[in-house]
């Protein structure tokens, strides 16, 4: 164990498409209803392009 060192861990959102996580520094990401969301591919991203309602719940979040 290294005494005084600091680690940092990235935050990390799930792709809301295919459930994978992505830190926020990776992937891509898409402004939508005023939320941001990560995405580990563009693929992921262009299927969330497509119908982002099937993929989010009625609250706005991933399910």
């Amino acid at each position: 164990m290294i005494h005084g060192a600091q680690q940092h861990k990235s935050k990390k959102s799930i792709v809301p498409v295919c459930g994978m996580k992505v830190s926020q520094e990776k992937g891509f990401s898409k402004m939508y209803q005023e939320k941001e969301y990560r995405f580990c591919s563009r693929n992921c991203l262009i299927k969330f392009d497509d119908t982002p309602d099937v993929f989010l719940t009625s609250d706005g979040d991933t399910p």
